[in-house]
């Protein structure tokens, strides 16, 4: 394998991870936001504003993860099958 498709394999693995946390870290944040009292609103409001944004980044970091994967494929870097959705 050529040391530009190692390399765009260590990029993928490493928006993996990423992914993969980012997600934990939305499950963790909406289960707060599911035990936090809507009564205090400036606090729950923080709360939901941060589970958008991790939404948000899970979402970024798919489309991104997506995005790497087309290039590694047209680029012709062996050890990737395409897969229409993630």
């Amino acid at each position: 394998m050529s040391k530009r498709c190692e390399l765009m394999h260590e990029e993928r693995q490493q928006m993996i991870r990423l992914k993969s946390k980012a997600i934990s870290l939305s499950q963790k944040a909406q289960g707060l936001v599911a035990k936090a009292d809507p009564k205090r609103k400036s606090v729950y409001a923080r709360m939901k504003l941060a589970q958008v944004q991790l939404n948000q980044k899970v979402y970024e970091l798919n489309q991104n993860l997506k995005n790497k994967e087309e290039t590694m494929i047209r680029k012709g870097c062996p050890g990737l099958k395409y897969r229409s959705s993630l």
